[in-house]
């Protein structure tokens, strides 16, 4: 469901006041060893650290954590489901493929986890209820899609800041010229395609249409038929057919772009908040910024943000007790204190992180501007997306392609 947030309700997102929690509680200790299994999405995540210092301060509580990269991990946990052999806790996204696991009995209901609904900021969980009002998740963060760029080499090249679609182009041109990739981005992994469209979607199309997605979901519009959409892949066709991109994009995993950026071999790399802790880890030898995709002059502004997913519990896990209580303390001030760091905004009240200069400066950019929710799509239809943007990289069909490819799917998926 794609949502414009008020002004008033992006500054209490994002400098929401205090409240008193208290941390890191131990349990009571335990009659016998409790074991929980935890998955995490691969990349730079913390929480890893923040599992550890609760084993420690849990005495005969371990925990089996798992990496895996997102696109795995969609297609593991449905089997795990069918096989009543989920994770106690596990990552979860705001689509209506975990509504349905939460129909079909897999996701616990965390609403009666009082004392940690009670932290969170308004509105923090509006995009992880059922229609029901059924809570299936604890948000962690409050994502942005922006523009990474590197300020050293935009100084030293004359660049600006973009402000329109044009400077974009202009800036893309001026480090073409001078010999420099001007976008890395890792096509590979086929998540990473949605970059470009979601940082304009809501300039080109929520802004002027706020309807027009719930319309889509309802049957009675097209992204084909969309002016702003049809912009928008097009302008992602010109930016492919301009050579923007690094080489062999395809071949391009999102971690090896972030490191083809850290190493400045690129002047821009898009992303979200979420890479921000990726790109430090791999220490860029200078300033790293960020800015809003800009979309055309004619455009009011307008950002690209969300709170699309979280960490939820199995329903049928064996200690589900313990599950939530590890649950509870990842979301906790001392938890997201460390997961957050240089990531993104805290959608709880009582949690304050330092964030890095790159995000403070979009956020700065965006001021004043709405904001709207970069991803909803009927069941499936996501997929197709993606798969879709990938065949129009390697040639085999265009922009105007891909979005009729999402309405075919569209279709078939409003008529199961």
């Amino acid at each position: 469901m794609k949502r414009a947030f008020s002004h008033v309700l992006i500054l209490v997102l994002l400098f929401g006041g205090m409240t008193a929690y208290a941390t890191g509680q131990k349990e009571p200790a335990p009659q016998k060893s409790v074991h929980l299994s935890l998955i995490l999405i691969t990349g730079h995540d913390p929480f890893q650290a923040v599992v550890d210092n609760y084993v420690k301060a849990n005495p005969g509580v371990t925990v089996d954590v798992q990496n895996m990269p997102t696109e795995q991990f969609k297609t593991i946990i449905k089997t795990k489901f069918a096989a009543d052999d989920a994770p106690d806790v596990f990552p979860i996204f705001n689509d209506d493929e975990s509504v349905s696991y939460v129909k079909n009995g897999y996701v616990a209901d965390l609403s009666g986890m009082s004392d940690v609904v009670s932290r969170l900021k308004t509105g923090a969980d509006s995009t992880l209820r059922t229609d029901t009002g059924v809570l299936f998740a604890f948000p962690v963060e409050m994502q942005l899609i922006f523009m990474y760029y590197n300020k050293d080499m935009f100084k030293a090249k004359g660049v600006s800041i973009p402000k329109t679609w044009d400077d974009f182009v202009a800036a893309c041109k001026t480090f073409m010229d001078k010999g420099i990739t001007p976008i890395t981005i890792g096509h590979k992994d086929t998540w990473t395609t949605q970059m470009i469209p979601y940082g304009l979607t809501p300039a080109k199309v929520h802004n002027k249409d706020p309807k027009f997605q719930k319309d889509v979901l309802k049957g009675l519009k097209k992204y084909a038929d969309n002016a702003g959409w049809v912009d928008i892949m097009s302008k992602y066709e010109y930016l492919l057919g301009q050579g923007f991109f690094n080489k062999g994009s395809l071949g391009t995993s999102f971690e090896q772009s972030l490191q083809m950026f850290a190493n400045g071999d690129a002047a821009m790399t898009p992303n979200g908040t979420w890479a921000m802790g990726t790109i430090n880890d791999m220490k860029p030898a200078f300033a790293v910024g960020g800015f809003p995709i800009p979309a055309d002059k004619a455009d009011a502004p307008a950002a690209s943000a969300s709170i699309n997913g979280g960490y939820t519990v199995y329903a049928k896990s064996k200690n589900i007790d313990s599950a939530k209580k590890l649950l509870a303390y990842m979301v906790s001030p001392a938890g997201l204190s460390i997961y957050l760091k240089d990531k993104g905004p805290a959608p709880f009240k009582d949690v304050n992180v330092s964030l890095a200069p790159a995000i403070n400066e979009v956020i700065d950019l965006e001021k004043g501007m709405p904001l709207y929710n970069f991803d909803n799509w009927a069941i499936g239809v996501q997929e197709v997306f993606m798969k879709s943007i990938q065949e129009m990289i390697a040639g085999q069909i265009h922009a105007i392609d891909v979005l009729k490819a999402c309405d075919e799917a569209t279709k078939k998926a409003l008529n199961r």
